[in-house]
């Protein structure tokens, strides 16, 4: 788990010969104008210096601090160490859960007795913001600075000195009182986002002006609090601090050995991965999902258990955002591998059952992922989990990059010959083989140039409107697929946001591979099927979405334009028979694939009223 660090900024700024000075407009002045401007940057500049306690703060080069801040929906306290060249150490404590995040040249953080991933450019962010705590910055420590256009924070004018580094595109704006230098704020400008924090309460510390309580507001206008009971400065911090401890293994295999060796799992409807697993010693079967950042557990399942949730926060998944609590402490057996002490979601899962036609007690994320190599061979229907130190890729192996950004694994993908381009890797999208957010797909115009036609879509965060179309061509691994369906994102609040990834890459290309996840070692290797390119993708036919329920195929949204509608059916209607074969009592992996049969033909249907409807497939999009 990645928790966003919050934005502490005790940060001033010092003047001296080394560091560049740059408007933060792009026209070029005249020598008098750039003369008076650097005179005013350099004035503005000593006064905040002198404000915040002249050689005493300039001299500051580690800080101690502890109180109280939001996280988690809760408040809860913390302590932090920071030092000058931009490392830190901060602990959290939730009561049940225990934090503790380190940004060093190798950033770790640890959640109680496990360690997870700290992506290295999250980390650099967090480095750059710590550095803005000290006057150094402004000594030619890395970072440009310039006036920035002035701002208004708390009802005021406030003059504003924007500090930029030349490995971000990130500004950093100091709001300070034009006349005396005082700080009253921040503002974070990050991929068209604000960050407002407003900084208050100073006290003097060993000659320095600290401020003791900072609120910073999201663009959205959600707030977190951070408030100190105690600060005091260090002339340097023990390297053991930032140190990784040994800690007893949470992830291994009984009796020692270093694989689980090929473990069975129901690919249901060929597009949903189950595991039998236990779960703290109760036996279910577990939904396996890559581009889960967490691993789920549904409320239900979760009070059967006795698990006892703690805080919120709001989830986003594809459908939206969702709201969420977390628990600690919670044990995962997959044959003779044991995950233990997961920190976990627990997450209302009852209305994505109900959308995707399966069972939902758990979805078992990332974690299963982290700290071992995954072979995943859908031919055989099996998997197997691997220490990464005794497993060699197998001969003809394809290796591929595979970083983690954004809490996801991403790989690389071209479209219709361009370009190519990130996606999320994600073996949990089950319902289409790709999907392409808005910020490439209207870049390129493919809502434009060929059939487009609308549908609904989502899992966790509900259902939205979504549009469907057909790619001439796709490519992964150096396999081309051709006619391959996908959906297009909208923009909203959803994991189709981001600020990295252009799309998502499915299960439908996925399974056309046997796979190796290594995300110790940032790689992925694939062996193409011997059908890979050639075996055509499933594709709608009927243009009639539907929800499985006890009665039977419900009908949520018919596509315009499409043979549903021609055939006259109806959202509310509910299908009882395909074909003279019953749907009722069935799961999802027992209802037949009649919407992807071949184009031109024709399926009865039986409804609930008693009526008979011939509806002839064909390909719409």
């Amino acid at each position: 788990m990645i928790l966003r660090p919050v934005l502490f900024v005790s940060a001033a700024i010092s003047m001296g010969g080394t560091a560049p000075l740059h408007r933060a407009a792009a026209a070029s002045p005249a020598p008098t104008a750039t003369i008076a401007y650097a005179e005013e940057l350099h004035a503005l500049v000593e006064a905040h210096i002198l404000w915040r306690g002249g050689r005493a703060f300039e001299a500051l080069t580690a800080i101690e601090d502890a109180g109280m801040r939001d996280a988690l929906g809760a408040r809860v306290p913390f302590r932090r160490w920071v030092s000058v060249d931009g490392r830190s150490r901060e602990e959290l404590d939730y009561g049940p859960l225990q934090q503790t995040l380190v940004v060093s040249a190798n950033p770790w953080q640890r959640l109680n007795g496990r360690f997870s991933e700290y992506d290295q450019a999250s980390a650099e962010e967090q480095r750059r913001l710590l550095k803005l705590e000290f006057a150094a910055v402004l000594r030619g420590a890395g970072a440009t600075v310039a006036l920035g256009p002035p701002s208004m924070l708390s009802g005021a004018t406030r003059a504003t000195i924007r500090i930029t580094f030349p490995d971000s595109r990130n500004a950093y704006d100091l709001l300070v009182d034009p006349q005396t230098g005082a700080l009253h704020g921040m503002a974070v400008h990050s991929g068209g986002e604000l960050t407002l924090v407003e900084l208050s309460e100073w006290k003097f510390v060993g000659g320095v002006r600290m401020p003791f309580s900072r609120v910073q507001v999201e663009e959205d206008g959600s707030t977190s609090r951070m408030k100190f009971a105690s600060i005091r400065f260090r002339r340097e911090l023990p390297e053991d601090l930032f140190a990784k401890p040994e800690l007893a293994e949470q992830t291994f295999f009984a009796d020692g050995r270093n694989s689980s060796g090929p473990i069975g799992f129901r690919f249901l409807a060929n597009r949903r991965i189950y595991l039998p697993a236990r779960v703290n010693g109760t036996s279910v079967d577990v939904l396996l999902d890559s581009g889960a950042a967490w691993t789920v557990l549904d409320r239900r399942f979760a009070e059967r258990l006795g698990i006892e949730p703690f805080g919120s926060r709001q989830t986003l998944g594809t459908g939206g955002a969702a709201a969420s609590q977390y628990a600690a402490g919670v044990n995962v057996q997959i044959g003779n591998l044991h995950f233990n002490d997961l920190m976990v979601l627990i997450l209302d899962l009852s209305d994505v059952e109900k959308r995707l036609g399966i069972p939902l007690p758990v979805i078992l994320g990332r974690q299963a992922f982290d700290d071992l190599v995954v072979d995943l061979d859908f031919q055989r229907a099996t998997i197997a989990f691997h220490e990464p130190a005794s497993f060699t890729p197998p001969e003809g192996a394809i290796a591929i990059e595979f970083p983690e950004v954004e809490g996801h694994r991403a790989v690389h993908v071209l479209v219709e010959g361009d370009r190519p381009i990130p996606m999320v890797f994600d073996l949990g999208n089950g319902s289409i083989p790709a999907s392409l957010y808005p910020q490439y797909y209207e870049h390129r115009g493919i809502d434009g140039d060929r059939p487009v036609v609308s549908t609904v879509g989502g899992a966790i965060g509900g259902a939205k409107p979504m549009r469907m179309t057909t790619l001439r061509t796709l490519e992964f691994a150096g396999t081309q697929f051709s006619e391959v369906p996908v959906t297009l994102h909208p923009r909203d609040q959803s994991t189709a946001s981001s600020g990295f990834y252009l799309g998502n890459l499915g299960i439908a290309v996925l399974k056309r591979f046997r796979l190796f996840t290594d995300h110790r070692r940032d790689k992925l290797w694939v062996l193409p099927s011997a059908e890979a390119a050639s075996a055509p993708f499933e594709k709608d036919r009927s243009g009639v979405s539907t929800r499985l329920t006890q009665d039977g195929l419900l009908i949520t949204f018919v596509s315009p334009g499409s043979p549903a509608e021609a055939a006259g059916l109806a959202s509310g209607e509910i299908i009882t028979a395909i074909d003279s074969r019953s749907t009722l009592g069935l799961e999802l992996g027992a209802i037949p694939s009649w919407n992807t049969m071949p184009a031109g033909t024709s399926v009865l249907l039986s409804f609930r009223d008693g009526s008979v409807r011939k509806l002839v497939l064909a390909d719409y999009f």
